[in-house]
């Protein structure tokens, strides 16, 4: 039986020039949440990650707080879609960093306003209607969510996996265990916090969902490290 913890990653560089790097809160969230997994593992756990820095860099202050933790080359299937290519394809004129930084700036709640265009963003991938637009589509997302999620099963470091990856990856995962299509997925990645835990497992019956969204680590008196973007 193969119990795997899919990790969102911590809290990203929003409007920076590199947005794919951990904020300082993001490091103290992961930190935080590898010293609460200590005692919940109660053993060694594989550590595996996408191959995005904000994802590499969350493994890394996970397994500092974990010494039994066995870590493995990072693996692109794990990777977040493309957001910058999602807002592109919406507001051309936001394609690149740059010019996203700079409307943020501009904007009066760059959080509030950024999140209201991007839903739009993903609601236009997910949908189907523009497939033609992406590199990647919404179901090819699902599948390579399903397929890196199946190899686990056979995955060298025991029967613990810790996987650190992104917010639509882990709901493209629990979509596809729970047989969802893209309406339930973008309901599921809306709310999916940094550094919470989604936690499945495998056996004779395939997979089963046992927790989605576990963020209590974050209760107080730690609640001033709950972010969801």
């Amino acid at each position: 039986m193969t119990t795997v913890y899919l990790i969102r990653h911590g809290q990203a560089s929003l409007g920076a020039d590199d947005y794919d790097r951990l904020s300082l809160r993001g490091r103290e969230q992961a930190r935080h949440l590898g010293r609460m997994l200590q005692p919940r593992l109660g053993g060694a756990a594989a550590l595996r990650s996408g191959s995005l820095s904000r994802q590499i860099e969350t493994g890394e202050e996970i397994a500092a707080m974990l010494p039994a933790a066995v870590r493995h080359e990072p693996d692109a299937r794990w990777n977040e879609y493309d957001h910058m290519e999602l807002i592109a394809r919406y507001r051309p004129e936001w394609g690149n960093a740059r010019a996203l930084g700079a409307a943020l700036t501009a904007m009066a709640e760059p959080h509030r306003e950024f999140q209201r265009h991007f839903e739009a963003a993903l609601s236009r991938w997910a949908g189907g209607g523009h497939d033609a637009d992406y590199g990647e589509t919404w179901p090819a997302f699902r599948d390579r969510a399903a397929a890196a999620l199946a190899d686990l099963t056979a995955a060298p470091g025991g029967e613990t996996q810790l996987v650190v990856t992104s917010g639509g990856l882990i709901a493209a995962a629990v979509c596809a265990v729970l047989d969802l299509g893209s309406g339930h997925w973008l309901s599921l990645n809306r709310v999916i916090a940094n550094a919470s835990l989604t936690k499945l497992q495998n056996g004779r019956n395939g997979w089963h969902l046992l927790c989605f969204n576990d963020h209590s680590h974050f209760e107080p008196p730690h609640h001033t490290l709950l972010t969801f973007r």
